[in-house]
Order: C-alpha cells, then structure tokens, then sequence
C-alpha cells in the first residue's frame, strides 16, 4: 500500500463537512421567523427574528441532517474498499466503487431538492462527493 488515495481524502473531507454543516444549520440561527409580541383584539404585533433549524421545525429534522452523513460514509467506505491494492475478484471492487457514485447521485438529488432550505449548505460535500467517485478507480 502506497498511503492514503486521493478519493479517500476527498470522501473523508466531504464526510467533515457535512457535520460542519449540520452543526452551523443547527446551532447558527440562519432562518427567519415571525413571532406574535403583543396579541390584542383583532390587531397583531409581529416581530420578525433569526431562528435555528431545529427552533423552527423541531427535533424532527435531525434526521434529514444525518442523512447527507451518512451518505458520504458510504463515499467513504466504498473509496477504502475499493482499494486497487486489494486483492479481490474485480467484480467485488467495481461493486464497491460503484456505491461511491450512487452516493455522489443521491447528494446531487438532495441538494437539488433541498437548494433553498438546506442543499445550499451541502454543496461543498457534492463536489469533494464527485470528485471522491471520479478518483475511485
């Protein structure tokens, strides 16, 4: 073994900065949201603030931050496993090092889907994603 491959540094460095952008997305009030100050008859007074994700939709959308985690966990698996030096069947590395594109295409799809709330904040782990699946062979 020669040292650490390329699509395994920029799979591991995707796989950080998706917990860096769960982390900012959950703690960095980012979002805006409106709040009732002062609630009188048929007039409300309304007071625009700065929310976290989770303050504004609740615990529940944790599961969609782990979601791109553990994506490229799989990148990252699948760059490691599909090793050239390693002595399999070819058939079991192409499997291996098919997965880390299915990942970069399920990260296309999430960030396409989600651009203007969350994919925005991904779009740094789609491209090291990418370019972990390019350098796989």
């Amino acid at each position: 073994m020669e040292g650490v491959r390329t699509s395994t540094i920029l799979a591991g460095i995707s796989h950080i900065s998706t917990v860096i952008s769960a982390v900012i997305i959950m703690f960095i009030p980012l979002f805006s949201a409106a709040e009732i100050v002062a609630p009188s008859g048929g007039l409300n007074q309304l007071s625009e603030t700065k929310v976290t994700l989770v303050e504004l939709n609740g615990t529940g959308v944790i599961l969609t931050l782990i979601f791109p985690w553990v994506v490229t966990g799989l990148s990252v698996v699948s760059t490691i496993m599909g090793a050239p030096e390693r002595r399999d069947d070819k058939r079991v590395l192409w499997r291996w090092r098919s997965y880390s594109w299915g990942a970069a295409i399920v990260m296309i799809f999430f960030v396409a889907l989600s651009f203007t709330t969350l994919g925005i904040f991904y779009i740094p782990a789609l491209a090291l994603t990418i370019g972990a699946a390019v350098f796989n062979k």
